[in-house]
């Protein structure tokens, strides 16, 4: 009996792990020089004090995208669009951009390569790693391409259009309460309940 046979990669299966390395190390290296000379920074406070100040259901933004912190569990495929859109929501003087990463589209495939983000001013405040860059900088470094934007007024204007809701009710989960849950919980406790 043939025990533990280990599948051989393919040939296009040992390209794509290539050429995501090379992206990797690439990215890497557009990182450490960003860091290097100060480029990349945290969130500057202003920034943030807005995020404090907004709340969803009782909760303030800050709270909800500090819960995040830059690991493996925030880089899930979507968690991107929630909290780039929370933190467009705080800040109207910004910009929510999405767009094609070329490295995502590498590791999770084309339908997969959605990223979003928010812009103020020449800066990218990334969500995933909570990290602020050089706009320059940022699109050079993720490839990025087919980039849609939506600033504050056009948003209070005419909203978002129905490509970008379904996009946004597929991922979006901190700002969705359980509505079946909240009922329930109201109905044995008659109390207001904001689980989500």
């Amino acid at each position: 009996m043939i025990k533990n046979i280990k599948q051989v990669p393919t040939a296009s299966q040992k390209l794509k792990q290539f050429r995501s390395d090379c992206f990797d190390i690439r990215i890497m290296h557009c990182l450490m020089n960003g860091y290097r000379t100060c480029q990349i920074t945290a969130y500057d406070d202003e920034f943030v004090q807005n995020l404090k100040q907004y709340h969803i259901l009782g909760t303030t933004v800050f709270a909800i995208i500090n819960d995040f912190k830059p690991d493996e569990d925030c880089n899930e495929v979507g968690h991107c669009l929630e909290r780039s859109f929370l933190m467009f929501l705080c800040n109207h003087d910004s910009v929510w951009v999405y767009g094609n990463n070329q490295n995502l589209a590498i590791k999770h495939g084309k339908q997969n390569s959605t990223h979003a983000w928010v812009e103020v001013g020449n800066f990218v405040y990334d969500p995933t790693t909570i990290q602020r860059y050089p706009k320059k900088l940022y699109y050079n470094m993720l490839k990025i391409n087919h980039v849609k934007k939506l600033t504050y007024g056009n948003y209070q204007q005419n909203g978002v259009d129905e490509n970008l809701i379904t996009m946004l009710k597929k991922y979006i989960r901190t700002i969705k309460p359980c509505i079946e849950k909240r009922i329930k919980k109201q109905k044995n406790n008659n109390e207001i309940s904001f689980d989500y």
